[in-house]
């Protein structure tokens, strides 16, 4: 297929020297509804527009908000012949190629200046692409190690979506980018594909046809009727912040990658096959690949015949609840047509289809269905980042959820100084508060605290104004070890795990809370000198201001519920964070503590630093002193370990803490 696609370029280009190539100046003029030659810019007013010989561009156009324009190649080429992509769209652009051969294509240049995103088109929040025929070729964007979240560029070798693309024909061929070869949809974008191909396209570290991810509103994939996604690839290796759930772990997703929390939807004869990582024909990264269990695969309609899927997600992602019922692992699915074609890697599962003629897992361990009552039918222990225990909750038919509310409360015990006091948290929740999973029910996510594992949690449930009577009751330890235990729990969850219930016990220690209830079981037990630690060899000292050295007092991390970061001066001070995800300063109130005065930090979303973020860098100002990338969560692990007075109760903590964010980062 490759020597194909090296034809057929050769066969446009030849087109293209025949015609003689036509140079489109800047500064010409724009006219709507005509035929495009010599002398006229990119349009950007509505219209529809003629391709009448194929022509060179040396300006990148922009379609503002409200403009509808229209390009017909007819069967000619636009060229780039500097270093710009063709269009910004915050409007609407539709590319077609009405000609018989529709061989009509836009050829972008061999690289966008480093930085940028989007190699032919960059599709801005409220933009929309439409493509319908013809083809994008040879769009490249470049950026050393790119990520997602931290260094979010040279993503997108010929789309990058933060709108809406609608690819119904037509054909994205020899693009490449760090991440999402042919198209990279960030988050709330949208990339509706129901057909055309993407072929021969390539990223260095996520999705060789497309990536689609970044933390916020979940983004949107929509794969349907003949959409082909084939012979794409990723072909390096290095640590890859944010994308690979682990450093130095080969590139994933040789046809897609999804990254974080995102809505991906399949139905009709999609094909995505033959894409590779660029290591090993049965890499399981392959094809469609997710790097958290907060990405979900949706069969949202039936498939046809030539139905041609190859997933996986990653090992580490997988936490099974509901009795053995994994619903959201389907790793190693593949076949098509009826549900009867498809096959899980998994023996107590199958693939039936129900009423709605949408694909779903069958445990088949379960051997009768029992009768659906309103009550709590599982739990799940979160492994994203913060701690939580999820609870799932069935409703009936016949009882109408808004009229459900549950509490949830857990009680903890703190032993210091020889005084014993117990404290209580509890938490409440409305109908708004629960998210419905179709295969468990309604779920909500109670926080909580690190050195609460062992602490009981107990749930209760009212209906219509009334309390039922059965309350349900169980702790993080003891589910934590329930997976543990479970044959269909992955290897390394079970690790990760295990190292959360050590980060939990080593937490109560520190802390002097609920400890005669220690978490235990599965090899978890406490050690004086702290568990083996992964911590780099050369430790960071700590974070110093030379223009306030008499004001600055230091820096800690709170390890509780969310970890947050505090910064003390004996005066008040101008302080201001920048995270890396937005690149805004954010000015910070102090609060007033123990005669110093507190600068909070809550992570770039306001909820704390979850341990998926353990090592991701922040700056500060002091002032009008900047500090860029001074800090993390590691780094103040760092400095923990290097400082003499820091108690080994402390230093234990920490590593602790380290073992499990890494684990899961």
């Amino acid at each position: 297929m490759k020597s194909t696609l090296k034809k057929n370029l050769s066969m446009v280009c030849a087109f293209t020297m025949l015609l003689g190539v036509v140079t489109i100046m800047p500064g010409a003029r724009s006219r709507a509804d005509a035929t495009l030659v010599a002398g006229d810019e990119l349009p950007a007013t509505s219209g529809t527009y003629v391709l009448g010989e194929s022509i060179e561009v040396t300006k990148e156009a922009v379609i503002p908000s409200g403009e509808s324009v229209v390009i017909d190649l007819n069967g000619n080429t636009l060229h780039m012949g500097d270093s710009f992509r063709f269009y910004t769209i915050e409007g609407t652009l539709t590319v077609k190629d009405t000609s018989a051969q529709e061989a009509g294509c836009f050829i972008g240049n061999s690289s966008i200046p480093s930085g940028e995103n989007g190699g032919i088109f960059l599709v801005k929040s409220g933009g929309i692409l439409n493509l319908q025929s013809g083809s994008l070729l040879s769009g490249k964007v470049t950026e050393s190690q790119a990520s997602v979240l931290t260094n979010p560029k040279g993503l997108g070798g010929a789309v990058y979506c933060a709108g809406t693309f609608n690819m119904t024909g037509g054909s994205i061929k020899g693009c490449r980018a760090e991440a999402g070869g042919a198209v990279f949809v960030p988050q709330a974008g949208t990339f509706n594909m129901s057909g055309g191909e993407l072929q021969l396209n390539t990223a260095v570290s996520a999705g060789g046809a497309i990536c689609i991810g970044g933390s916020g509103t979940p983004g949107t994939l929509r794969l349907s009727g003949n959409a082909a996604i084939y012979e794409n690839t990723c072909n390096h290796v290095y640590p890859i912040d944010a994308i690979s759930p682990q450093k130095n772990a080969s590139a994933a997703g040789g046809g897609i990658c999804a990254v974080f929390s995102n809505n991906i939807s399949v139905s009709g004869n999609v094909r995505i096959s033959d894409n590779t990582c660029g290591y090993s024909p049965t890499d399981p990264r392959n094809n469609l690949y997710f790097t958290l269990p907060a990405a979900v695969l949706t069969i949202s309609g039936s498939l046809g015949s030539g139905a041609d899927i190859h997933f996986d997600r990653a090992d580490s992602t997988l936490v099974s609840g509901m009795g053995e019922d994994a619903a959201t692992y389907t790793s190693g699915l593949s076949g098509n047509g009826t549900a009867a074609s498809f096959t899980c890697d998994r023996a107590e599962f199958s693939f039936v289809e129900n009423e709605n003629g949408e694909l779903i897992l069958k445990d088949n361990s379960q051997q009768q269905q029992q009768e659906v009552t309103l009550g709590i039918s599982g739990y799940n222990v979160s492994l994203g980042g913060d701690i939580a225990l999820n609870a799932y909750i069935t409703v009936p038919e016949d009882k109408d959820v808004e009229k459900l509310s549950v509490s949830a409360t857990y009680s903890y015990l703190v032993e210091k100084n020889g005084k014993n006091k117990t404290e209580t948290n509890t938490f409440s929740f409305t109908s708004g508060d629960m998210v419905l999973d179709p295969d468990h029910g309604y779920k909500i996510s109670v926080p909580v605290e690190s050195a609460c594992m062992t602490s009981e949690i107990t749930f209760t449930l009212t209906y219509d104004g009334e309390e039922l009577p059965d309350t349900y009751t169980t702790t993080v330890n003891n589910y934590a070890n329930t997976l543990i235990g479970k044959t269909s729990t992955s290897s390394s969850d079970k690790e990760t795990l295990k190292k959360l219930l050590i980060y939990g016990l080593y937490a109560q220690k520190q802390f002097e809370i609920n400890l005669s209830e220690l978490p235990s079981g599965n090899g978890v037990s406490y050690d004086p000198s702290g568990p083996s630690s992964y911590l780099v060899d050369a430790p960071f000292g700590g974070f110093t201001d030379p223009a306030h050295k008499d004001l600055y007092v230091g820096a800690s991390v709170v390890f509780l519920t969310t970890n947050k970061v505090k910064f003390y001066f004996t005066e008040a001070v101008d302080f201001a964070v920048q995270y890396e995800d937005d690149g805004i300063w954010k000015e910070i109130t102090p609060k007033k503590s123990g005669g110093y005065y507190v600068y909070i930090l809550d992570g770039p979303y306001g909820i704390g630093f979850p341990a998926t973020t353990y090592s991701q860098g922040f700056s500060i100002r002091i002032g009008t002193t900047e500090y860029p990338g001074c800090y993390s969560i590691v780094r103040y692990l760092e400095s923990v370990m290097a400082s003499s007075s820091t108690s080994q109760s402390m230093k234990n903590l920490a590593k602790a803490y380290y073992n499990f964010a890494s684990s899961i980062y």
